[in-house]
């Protein structure tokens, strides 16, 4: 038996993957519902098309155009090849969980894990199951990693999210760059938007705020929640336990995204558990030198003056590095920075 603890994309990608191949999957999830509480801006890449078919179900918007905003108001827009998607989160993890269920995975919900002893694992009501081994797919503050002691020393970022009302581009999704701040308004439509902003110090409502009214909108509904910053050497296996997607810190560090890579890591984890395979060489092979890029990327932007942001701006407004993010997918990071080198070496300096 293998037991998966957390019911969000990776940890049901993964029961997914098991249960075609015939594995006895458990998934246990300690709400009540699958997908709530929202906690995500569920905005993803084109490249989310490479691991599911996109429904109609949980489609909320197709965005096609990129707009950031220097600290200044300076802006540079960016029109996708392959557009990113909205997701309305709660449903797309139900499908996810659906697929897992019709493929044979058995999913136990309100199971709020406890902890994890000679292949028994406990769950607060009392009840207990023996498996043969433990997945932690249980966000950034995963007590399964906890239990086993893989924690360790892990870096978070302050975050306020909230879905509001106003008069939106419906195609067009906004970054706003600031010292010590970003922020995003992601349209449902022309109506609504899901608008917030990462810190890297205090006082994050003040940044909200800011960009709220820069928006013009008014909050419907808040959606915060904990962002788990990548650490480059985490260990993600330990002997029969193991950890997944928020839980492994497996998200982009620049953008703060991490559906795509836990899934991404959810076939490297398929394989392992399958094959009796390395996990932690397979994920990293897969994701380790694009997560490392983002996380050096987010370093830059975080020490960063207004004055740098700026130019930057202005910078990335030149039509060969525009093309090059405009053709990529965000997720890749290491390819972006080296197609952007190829085109215009100047950049380099830049970084420096």
């Amino acid at each position: 038996m293998i037991s998966i603890v957390g019911a969000g994309p990776s940890g049901s990608y993964l029961a997914y993957l098991l249960a075609q191949y015939g594995e006895d999957v458990h998934v246990f999830e300690e709400h009540r519902e699958i997908g709530n509480p929202i906690q995500c801006t569920g905005l993803v890449t084109h490249a989310i098309t490479r691991l599911i078919d996109v429904k109609k179900e949980f489609l909320v918007n197709t965005i096609s155009r990129i707009k950031v905003i220097a600290p200044n108001g300076e802006q540079v827009e960016f029109s996708l090849k392959r557009p990113d998607f909205v997701f309305h989160r709660a449903r797309f993890d139900q499908h996810i969980a659906r697929m897992a269920q019709e493929a044979g995975a058995v999913f136990h919900l309100s199971k709020k894990f406890v902890g994890f002893h000679k292949n028994t694992v406990t769950f607060g009501d009392g009840s207990m199951f023996t498996t043969d081994s433990l997945v932690g797919a249980d966000g950034p503050l995963s007590p399964v990693a906890k239990s086993a002691g893989m924690f360790h020393q892990r870096s978070f970022m302050t975050g306020l999210q909230a879905r509001a009302q106003g008069s939106f581009d419906a195609d067009c999704f906004v970054v706003y760059l600031g010292k010590g701040y970003f922020g995003w308004s992601v349209p449902e439509n022309s109506r609504f938007s899901r608008i917030g902003v990462i810190v890297t110090g205090d006082h994050p409502q003040s940044y909200f705020d800011s960009v709220l009214r820069r928006e013009r909108a008014r909050i419907i509904e808040y959606q915060s929640g904990l962002i788990p910053v990548y650490q480059s050497g985490i260990s993600c296996q330990k002997e029969n336990v193991f950890l997944l997607g928020d839980a492994a810190t497996q998200c982009k560090a620049s953008t703060h995204g991490g559906i795509i890579q836990g899934m991404f890591a959810a076939i490297a984890l398929k394989d392992a558990l399958l094959h009796r395979r390395n996990y932690d060489r397979l994920w990293r092979k897969k994701l380790g030198r694009d997560l490392y890029v983002h996380l050096k990327i987010r370093e830059k932007l975080d020490g960063m003056t207004d004055e740098r942001l700026n130019y930057l701006v202005k910078l990335v407004q030149k039509e060969k590095i525009k093309n090059v993010l405009e053709t990529y997918e965000r997720d890749y990071a290491f390819k972006i920075i080296a197609k952007i080198l190829l085109k215009e070496p100047r950049f380099l300096r830049f970084l420096i």
